[in-house]
């Protein structure tokens, strides 16, 4: 207890001190590689990295990242990303590393990072298809344990042992809900898909039969009676596993389909509401009040993949929570630290200044 309170103490004492002027003993900044980006004019691309050089030195002007006490030491490490998966979007990382030095290495040479605290640009790692709950043509949706907004234009989504800050350029919402007409959708969706897949199982099993016979059928009828009543019961299992696998999937079609005719009109626009009681997959979907531990059905908002409102619409700062397996104990302690001293008001200043 009183190791942490001491190093509670320090950082705070850190806070106070007045930024100091370029890297320290125990940190540096380590170069941004200048690239084209795809899709993106050369002015585009040269506001782009002038912005990712703004907030590098707004972090890098925190006491707290620019003169850590001993032992941690800390890279702001930078990268933008030369074939954006948005089209004309760019994006980038900017990420304070923790830097675990080897025998004979300084803060200045070590190249292990131990552990980070990263700000993605124009990226949802909390909508990153592994972390998803499920997905449609409109893109991907999730069901984190919350999602409020703690000011204008920033919001906090709780996300598995995450915790994402989303500051927003325009101030729009960083989620949007996903209605019940849209999950409804996906899942007939899902249904024609098993369906097809069903009747397609039917026409190769058609069409291995008619080959066997054509190939093997006076053979077969020359074959010993058991051989011919083992391939018998293998075709008539075949046959009735696809009768039921067809039937099921007619069931499950015909219910989605019956479901989505009998909502309301304030029903389909209504948000999802999981039930996750008994495990992974959800014990009931249903909409209206959504109280803990059931959990609301989100997607990104939309709004935030559109370049043509500028370059830089939305910035992720992703604090983890709890320690990596291999993270040392002096970087946990200063990254779980620094993460409370954030002025995510000033940081959002720098980012909606950026790119103009």
């Amino acid at each position: 207890m009183h190791r942490t309170l001491l190093f509670s103490l320090a950082m705070l004492t850190l806070a106070a001190r007045p930024a100091a002027a370029g890297p320290s003993a125990r940190f540096r900044i380590d170069p941004l590689p200048g690239a084209k980006i795809q899709g993106l004019s050369d002015k585009e691309s040269r506001a782009f990295f002038s912005g990712v050089e703004a907030l590098s030195a707004h972090l890098a002007a925190i006491p707290a990242i620019n003169a850590p006490a001993a032992p941690v030491c800390i890279a702001l490490q930078r990268e933008v990303f030369r074939y954006p998966m948005t089209a004309k979007q760019a994006e980038g990382k900017i990420s304070v590393s923790y830097l675990a030095p080897m025998s004979g290495q300084t803060c200045h040479t070590a190249k292990i990072v131990n552990s980070s605290l990263p700000l993605s640009i124009n990226l949802a790692p909390f909508a990153e298809r592994s972390e998803a709950y499920d997905e449609d043509e409109a893109g991907r949706m999730l069901a984190p344990q919350a999602y409020t907004q703690l000011g204008d234009g920033l919001f906090l989504i709780q996300h598995k042992k995450s915790r994402y800050y989303v500051i927003t350029r325009d101030r729009e919402p960083a989620l949007v809900p996903v209605t019940l007409e849209r999950h409804l959708k996906n899942a007939e969706r899902k249904a024609a898909q098993r369906m097809q897949e069903v009747e397609q199982q039917e026409a190769n099993h058609r069409e291995w039969l008619e080959q066997m016979h054509a190939s093997y059928g006076r053979d077969l009828q020359k074959a010993p009676a058991a051989l011919r009543q083992s391939l018998a019961r293998n075709i008539s299992d075949a046959e009735e596993s696809n009768r039921k696998a067809r039937a099921e999937a007619a069931e499950s079609l015909a219910g989605v389909r019956g479901k989505l005719g009998s909502l309301s009109a304030e029903q389909r626009a209504s948000q999802v509401c999981l039930d996750f009681a008994d495990g992974n997959q959800p014990s009931s979907v249903t909409s209206g009040a959504c109280a803990a531990p059931r959990v609301r059905l989100f997607a990104l908002n939309p709004a935030l993949s559109k370049p043509s409102k500028g370059l830089f619409r939305y910035l992720v700062v992703e604090a983890t929570e709890g320690r990596h397996s291999t993270e040392q104990e002096h970087n946990f302690r200063h990254r779980t630290e620094l993460v409370k001293q954030f002025d995510f008001s000033a940081l959002a200043g720098v980012f909606r200044a950026a790119g103009k």
